[in-house]
């Protein structure tokens, strides 16, 4: 696989045991992330699918929500669009931190 050290490109990348064998076929984790200011929490999921013409395929997948009994909004209202920003905002932070300069340098 071209990547060796994913730390390289992800900065919570999967670990192994020093003791086993470093090379990695694919990966997947799931986290739920609470965030109590904004009410709001977020699935993060990184993924390694198996390589194709020598390229790897990294997924990173955010999802922020918030719980149906917060989230009883109306299109028009001011403060739905608000509460959309601030949802946006941890979506984008979350991404951010979880990539490494190199990768964010892909993407330029």
């Amino acid at each position: 696989m071209p990547i060796v050290d994913f730390k390289e490109y992800l900065s919570a990348p999967p670990s192994l045991p020093a003791s086993l064998p470093q090379e990695l076929g694919g990966f997947f984790s799931r986290v739920i992330l609470i965030h109590r200011d904004i009410d709001a929490a977020a699935f993060v999921t990184q993924a390694l699918e198996s390589s194709l013409d020598n390229k790897v395929q990294v997924i990173l997948d955010i999802d922020v929500f918030k719980e149906p009994k917060t989230a009883d909004w109306e299109a028009s209202d001011v403060q739905t669009w608000g509460k959309l920003e601030e949802m946006r905002n941890f979506k984008n932070r979350i991404f951010f931190e979880s990539i490494t300069e190199k990768t964010a340098e892909l993407f330029e």
